[in-house]
């Protein structure tokens, strides 16, 4: 009896242990689980891999990084409510579908210079993950005004935007954006020549059809770029 006992409250320890490391491992970013942690051992290195513990990903400037692991990711890490994506040239637009349509609870989504990049995975995303707090795509050729028209409807938690460098979106989808996301509070639109009819003191102004819809929705935005 003392024996199996004793076995019984080792298996205890071992699973309390197990839990505890693995919530304090998701808080780890890729580097540190990847490059330090992992190194310790092997029963850390086989947690730091697991993809269900993972919630913010930062997987910038890794070329490594294609379509094939984002769906790894997905199919394995449905709690995730960060990624950062930006540089991937490798990641295409079903990559970024896969993912959004597993993890649901996406908060912020950082896509950075994927000029590969078009509509059909921004509106994925939109769509997908209605929670979304924070979308940052600046420099991103293929987006236009379609993308936005699937944020500005399906996002309504939205509060920080960055689209600057999208030479394509105009007044007509920061309007849908303005009136459909009420709690935006920072918007930055750097270069984004469609979206202003002047310049002043090299400063981009978003023209008077924009503020319109802007004013009388958007209440509580504090930054505009």
């Amino acid at each position: 009896g003392g024996f199996a006992g004793h076995g019984l409250s080792r298996v205890v320890l071992s699973d309390s242990y197990d839990t505890q490391t693995s919530k304090i491992f998701s808080n780890l970013s890729l580097n540190e689980r990847c490059l330090s942690a992992s190194l310790v051992c092997k029963y850390w290195r086989d947690l730091c891999l697991d993809f269900q513990f993972w919630k913010q990903l930062d997987l910038s400037s890794r070329q490594q990084v294609t379509d094939e692991l984002l769906e790894r990711i997905a199919s394995r890490s449905q709690n995730i409510t960060e990624i950062n994506i930006s540089d991937c040239r490798n990641v295409t637009d079903t990559g970024v579908c896969m993912l959004a349509s597993k993890c649901h609870g996406l908060l912020k989504y950082t896509a950075y210079r994927c000029k590969q990049l078009s509509d059909t995975s921004l509106s994925a995303v939109a769509s997908q993950c209605p929670q979304l707090q924070k979308v940052h795509v600046g420099n991103q050729d293929r987006l236009t005004d379609e993308g936005l028209k699937q944020l500005g409807s399906e996002c309504r938690e939205l509060k920080d935007i960055h689209f600057g460098q999208c030479y394509k979106i105009s007044d007509e989808g920061m309007t849908i954006i303005a009136k459909g996301c009420l709690k935006l509070r920072r918007i930055y639109m750097q270069e984004n020549k469609l979206v202003s009819i002047f310049c002043y003191n090299l400063k981009l102004k978003l023209s008077i059809h924009f503020f319109a819809a802007l004013a009388p929705t958007c209440t509580r935005i504090y930054k505009l770029h």
